[in-house]
């Protein structure tokens, strides 16, 4: 079996083999499906060379066999053990979810009752093995899949041996090779960073083997760092053999020692002196877990002040009551993805101190529910309940006429109190929410299913049965524009003061507009000034108090991309810098500041009357879900300085660029994976390529150009203070368009055209300082410029085209109270598809097009919601389509000139889906599907962590 034969597509006996799953030192694994049963299984397919003679292939039958004999939720479910032809392979239950190796990369070092969540499950399925006398000789992370519901199973028992064989046949001429546990052909089997040291040196193995691995497990969710480190193959096996690990206690002092004696007895060199088999781990686990849940028999606490800590274990979920009062006692340290750190000097935020030990945080974690990503977090003031905007998984069942923007966003509340968390009736797309100062109420903003109509603002009393009621109408771009907002980022929210009224700022005009809670009737509206500089606002983050906000700006100057947190009047506009080069901020106990730099939290003085930063800055903790490398990771606090956030670290940084052939397998291309963002254009044919990728050194967006085949990409454009991107190129790749922004030294937009080849300054074609230009295709005859000039606040974007001498004027093409863009001419020039909301979704249209003109009827493409819009054409027939995307799916469309009509055919299912990953997507004329995927650490959000006792108003 040759390593880059691929038989996805071809049949094994009855099973049809559907994907390529993955490879391993025993073979290659598929997707397949077995039609008599009407069921998708994992087939494992042995190389021959591991079952070459009949001794070998009958002892993996008998194991086989007494694999299959385990029952336990946490193993995977062997089905069967078959030889057909050449072929020796095993049917398993096929496995979806995260592996094990994800989790611990998104989330870094874990807390204990993450741990204990995860590990005790994988334990007990080790343990219930080793019972059996089965070790499995590969346990590692990514052998270990978490599903949607938290729930563990061990996969890949491929190199798992009967214990009572170990000395079985010994001296029958095969010696260590004759076993599928032993070393094969000289090699050693099993995963380097995972073994134990009779592994690596080819000794015997048994089920403490399996137990020092599950102890580098621990080992690195604890620490987030491996015990035994190593620069080569060499150096690892070294280590593992010879060194002792550093203590735990180094690495994260948090960690109780009942956890460290656990992992370091796993981690024992010599077998004997180890644990001897997962159920003494489980068992540890367990009683570690049940120490934990206990209060000290000589604290009481009121019945009132108890927190729920939930438990994730096989079969549901587990909830325990912890008091606050003897939290300090039960949770003394437990950092949740979080470790103390010592950081060097940072510009604008003065001198930084190494992180002192003060109360120590008592932090557990709240998983949210199950089928839905957590977009944001908030607790309430009273610290009392807790809001939670979510996004619903895809269904892969939605008709196109049901999908509506926005419609996936649900809220959902939960009281500390309580181990349920409820969906909002009536909170279908919401965007952003707000608790009231005294806890008793909720306004959250909600999209309209008509895009061209303004949001809703809907109220809710908390603490009653009533539902959410409609106070009021804003216009969309009160909170940001409707393009970030349907991908859940993007929007500006509001605050909620003490006065009873609803902040907004707004984008072009800089304005700070006051509602009614109570009614949703302006209040006021003033103009921002900061005098100094121009600045555009990002988000509202809280109330000050006394008619002031707290609000995040942003900014271009020589340094880069620069963020702040500013305080504004919102009767005069007026406001100041409170937080230098930091996106996100807030204010505890009116003394102290709390604030984030990419995923690190920082807190220092803070004087109420200056409304200035003061003292040193000492760094908190780390792991803040943080969605790119231009932002930072974000936070609320209830009054009593309790903390939420949503866990993950920085992300956005090692996205990968993909293939799909129109009736092909998706490949990934061997481009370096990169902080890949906002567009990605192809030429005609599929050859060249232009995408939008973040600086490392100053947060701007570049532009990168460069070959598919063979892969090469490089950077072509680069400014210190203005962000390039929206790029697009002409047919044959020979010539580019893109947006260009900045507020160096004023506030501006251009439209550029420039050689994505020669990397030569840019020429400016139009500038506009109040609207956004985002160019979309070059006419293929006469070169001419398609683009869309958007106004932001009025959600509206006009067609234009123009040639591409800068003295040239723009002709509009298609205006009108609607959003109108992806704008694509046919190969010929002779038809212009686009997509615009006139009837209230954003639809796919088509015309005729000539001399710079949209001519006869414009004509429905979709039924409903079209996401992308793209020309395809048949290389030999060269008949014309159009393909678009809904809910994830790509429907195409016939498309022709008739009688000098557009002609079109029924909508068709291609059978493309979007990859659950896509973050950006764009075709070529043959039809070849180009994705930008996120990377490993981008997985959706499944919990909230909760800190409290951190920020007192005497810490």
């Amino acid at each position: 079996m040759d390593k880059d034969d691929d038989r996805s597509g071809s049949e094994l006996g009855p099973y049809r083999l559907e994907r390529l799953v993955g490879r391993g030192g025993m073979g290659v694994v598929y997707e397949a499906v077995d039609p008599r049963l009407g069921r998708k299984v994992a087939l494992k397919i042995l190389r021959p060379e591991v079952v070459r003679d009949p001794e070998r292939r009958a002892r993996f039958e008998r194991e086989a066999k007494a694999l299959a004999a385990l029952k336990h939720p946490g193993i995977v479910t062997i089905h069967s053990f078959e030889t057909i032809g050449e072929d020796t392979f095993f049917t398993m239950e096929l496995v979806s979810g995260r592996t094990l190796g994800e989790v611990m990369r998104s989330e870094g070092a874990m807390s204990v009752s993450r741990i204990l969540e995860i590990m005790i499950p994988v334990a007990d399925a080790l343990a219930a093995a080793h019972h059996r006398g089965i070790a499995h000789r590969d346990v590692k992370p990514d052998n270990i899949i978490l599903d949607d519901g938290g729930q563990a199973t061990v996969l890949d028992f491929g190199l798992a041996k009967l214990a009572t064989t170990l000395f079985e046949d010994a001296d029958d001429g095969t010696g260590a090779t004759a076993s599928m546990d032993m070393t094969v052909e000289g090699r050693i089997i099993g995963t380097i960073h995972y073994m134990a040291p009779e592994q690596a040196q080819g000794f015997e193995t048994s089920p403490t083997t399996d137990v020092f691995s599950l102890g580098v497990i621990l080992y690195e969710m604890a620490t987030g760092t491996t015990p035994f480190p190593g620069e080569s193959t060499v150096s690892k096996l070294s280590s593992i053999i010879k060194d002792e690990p550093r203590p735990i206690g180094e690495h994260n002092e948090a960690l109780p020692p009942e956890l460290e004696r656990l992992i370091r007895r796993c981690l024992v060199k010599a077998p004997d002196r180890r644990w001897q088999t997962a159920i003494d781990v489980r068992n540890e686990l367990e009683i570690l877990r049940d120490e934990l849940r206990a209060p000290p028999s000589t604290a009481t606490a009121p019945e009132s002040s108890s927190i729920p800590i939930e438990s994730q274990g096989i079969g549901g979920k587990a909830f325990v009551l912890i008091s606050l009062l003897v939290a300090v006692a039960l949770l003394f340290g437990f950092g949740v993805g979080m470790f103390f750190m010592e950081i060097g000097e940072k510009g604008g935020m003065g001198g930084v101190a190494s992180a002192p030990v003060e109360n120590t945080p008592r932090s557990f974690s709240i998983t949210g529910p199950s089928g839905y990503e957590i977009l944001t977090s908030r607790i309430s003031p009273d610290a009392t309940r807790l809001a939670l905007i979510t996004q619903k998984n895809i269904s892969e069942d939605r008709a196109i006429e049901d999908y509506v923007p926005g419609d996936r966003f649900h809220l959902h509340l939960r009281d500390m109190d309580s181990f349920e968390t409820k969906l909002v009736e009536n909170s279908q797309r919401i965007v952003c929410g707000r608790f009231s100062p005294d806890g008793l109420a909720y306004i959250f903003v909600t999209l309209p299913e008509d895009s061209k109509l303004p949001a809703k603002l809907m109220r809710l009393e908390l603490g009653t049965d009533l539902p959410a009621v409609a106070i009021g109408t804003i216009p969309l771009g009160y909170i940001g524009r409707m393009e970030q907002i349907e991908l859940g980022r993007g929007n500006r929210g509001f605050s909620w003061g003490k006065d009873g009224a609803l902040t907004f700022i707004t984008d072009k005009p800089h304005e700070v507009i006051q509602i009614d809670s109570k009614n949703g009737d302006e209040l006021s509206k003033v103009a921002l000034d900061f005098r100094s500089k121009e600045l555009l606002p990002n988000e509202v983050i809280s109330s000050l108090g006394e008619g002031l906000i707290l609000a995040s700006v942003s900014y271009y100057d020589e340094r880069g991309f620069i963020q702040d947190v500013v305080w504004i009047d919102a009767t005069t506009g007026t406001g100041g810098v409170i937080v230098e080069g930091s996106p996100y901020a807030d204010i505890v106990h009116d003394s102290m500041v709390l604030f984030t730099k990419g995923a690190t939290l920082y807190r220092a003085g803070y004087d109420p009357v200056d409304r200035s930063m003061t003292g040193d800055v000492s760094p908190v903790f780390t792991g803040l879900r943080t969605l790119n490398s231009w932002s930072s990771g974000k936070f609320d606090l209830a009054s009593n300085g309790t903390l939420v956030h949503l866990p993950g670290g920085l992300q956005g940084g090692k996205r990968s660029l993909w293939r799909h052939p129109l009736n092909g397998t998706p490949v990934v291309l061997g481009i370096p994976e990169r902080a890949f963002e906002d567009s990605i254009a192809v030429s005609a044919r599929g050859d060249r390529i232009l995408m939008t990728n973040t600086n490392d050194t100053n947060a701007m967006w570049d532009i990168w150009a460069g070959t598919v085949d063979p892969p090469r990409l490089r950077r072509i454009l680069s400014f210190p203070d203005r962000d390039i991107f929206a790029g697009i190129l002409s047919r044959d790749g020979s010539i580019a368009a893109a947006q260009i922004n900045t507020t160096h030294p004023t506030q501006r937009s251009d439209l550029v055209v420039f050689e994505p080849t020669s990397g030569a300054e840019p020429i400016v074609l139009e500038t506009d300082e109040i609207h956004n230009f985002f160019p979309y295709d070059f006419h293929p005859a006469s070169g001419d410029l398609i683009y869309g000039l958007r106004n932001n606040m009025q959600e509206t974007q006009a067609l234009y085209q123009r040639s591409l001498d800068p003295d040239a004027s723009p002709r509009l093409l298609l205006g009108g109270n609607a959003f109108n863009a992806n704008a694509s001419l046919s190969p010929d020039g002779k038809m212009i598809a686009f997509t615009s909301n006139a009837s209230g979704v954003a639809e796919a249209f088509v015309s005729r097009y000539d001399s710079g003109a949209l001519v006869g009827r414009v004509i429905p493409v979709s039924n409903g919601q079209a996401d992308g819009l793209f020309w395809t054409q048949k290389a030999t027939e060269g008949d014309l389509s159009l393909r678009f995307f809904t809910n994830g799916v790509e429907h195409v469309r016939d498309v022709a000139l008739q009688n000098g009509g557009v002609d079109l055919g029924p909508v068709r299912i291609s059978g493309r889906r979007l990859n659950a990953d896509a973050a950006v997507i764009t075709l070529d004329l043959n039809g070849q599907l180009f994705t930008v995927r996120k990377g490993e650490n981008e997985a959706p959000a499944q919990r909230v962590e909760v800190i409290t006792g951190r920020f007192n108003e005497d810490s």
